[in-house]
């Protein structure tokens, strides 16, 4: 099939120029020029398909206006321009401080930038500030605070030190520990041995690690002083409204008047929380005292019994057999040897005697293990 010339054409926003070299494949290219000026090789297959009608400039961009908005500590002046990869529009704005800078639209809709930087600069401590404050810290270092640190006690078998930070221990006592105080590579590597030890609780040259409690006692909390109470005395009683004189009641326990609060209220407040407690610990030892008291019978009851059947059957077997374990003394007193040269000698006859028999018990006993390890 003839291949048909597309010079001249108008396909789209596209004007094709004249055949262009041939791609991959031998797939035939040829050279448009778009309305918009720029010139650009397309695929034959694209042009006649449809699949190429421009450079691009034919797609449309939404663009939201932020125009005279206000994100935080920024006011939208003008749209600047597209990104370089054209994800995002860049737009102009002013801050409260006076600074002017370019900000992304998406990181200002989404709350991301806020500010030109004034606003982070104001919340953070200034960094001179910060290291004068690090530098005079009792508790570490230069450069060194943690305020979540762990306490170790530090042993050397002779003296125990309780440390918070065991950087600044080693830094201080680097001649005890046998390292150079100029060497800082040197210190680190001991403090990280220190902490080795602890962590595999073991001891490094003699030295031993542990974690323990914080030390410090923890502030005291300031209670607030109580009210002063007034004594309610005759005096005072007497020039109470009589409505007041139904409501005030003597403790027949401790004496102290006291305001019901409730109609049947008899005894004042810690009176009545004694007696309450009184009576849960009486309830409570009568209801389960009787259990184990008689649980306790039970168990000492059948002991005596069984104790005296123990008894009662010893004493039978004994009279039974009374003559027979006679006779087993006897034989056993005969057969004793007199000393322990004659007890070896014993010994070494009655292997002698038994030797086969003894080796064949001793094999038979070794093919039994080995059976039951498989």
């Amino acid at each position: 099939m003839a291949k048909s010339d597309l010079t001249g054409q108008v396909i789209g926003k596209w004007t094709v120029l004249r055949e262009a070299e041939p791609g991959k494949a031998n797939r035939t290219r040829w050279l448009c020029r778009c309305v918009c000026g720029k010139e650009r090789v397309v695929d034959d297959y694209n042009l006649r398909g449809g699949l190429s009608t421009s450079c691009g400039c034919a797609k449309k961009t939404r663009r939201i206006d932020l125009t005279g908005q206000r994100f935080g500590r920024l006011t939208v002046l003008e749209f600047v321009r597209t990104s370089e990869k054209g994800h995002s529009l860049i737009w102009r704005c002013q801050c409260d401080c006076g600074n002017v800078v370019e900000v992304a639209g998406n990181n200002l809709r989404n709350g991301h930038t806020t500010s030109c930087g004034c606003a982070l600069a104001e919340a953070q401590q200034a960094p001179e500030i910060r290291i004068a404050a690090l530098k005079k810290s009792p508790l570490t270092g230069a450069f060194e605070t943690n305020i979540r640190a762990k306490w170790y006690a530090i042993s050397n078998g002779k003296r125990e030190w309780k440390i918070k930070n065991l950087s600044k221990f080693v830094r201080d006592n680097a001649e005890m520990l046998g390292v150079n105080p100029d060497d800082t590579v040197e210190l680190e590597r001991t403090a990280k041995a220190l902490y080795g030890a602890y962590y595999s609780n073991c001891r490094w040259h003699g030295w031993s690690v542990a974690l323990i409690e914080d030390p410090t006692p923890p502030p005291m909390e300031e209670t607030p002083a109580e009210p002063e109470l007034v004594a309610l005395t005759p005096e005072i009683i007497k020039e109470l409204e009589p409505d007041l004189l139904s409501v005030i009641k003597r403790c027949p326990d401790c004496g102290k008047l006291f305001v019901k609060k409730t109609r049947n209220a008899i005894f004042c407040r810690d009176c009545a929380a004694k007696r309450k407690k009184e009576s849960q610990k009486k309830s409570y030892y009568e209801h389960y005292h009787a259990d184990i008291e008689a649980s306790r019978a039970e168990r000492r009851e059948k002991y005596a019994k069984n104790r005296e059947a123990n008894l009662a059957y010893q004493a039978d077997w004994y009279v039974k057999h009374k003559d027979e374990l006679k006779e087993r003394r006897k034989a056993k007193a005969q057969n004793k040897p007199p000393n322990k040269e004659a007890e070896k000698a014993y010994q070494a006859e009655y292997y002698a005697q038994n030797r086969e028999r003894i080796m064949a018990q001793r094999k038979a006993k070794k093919e039994r293990d080995a059976a039951e390890k498989k």
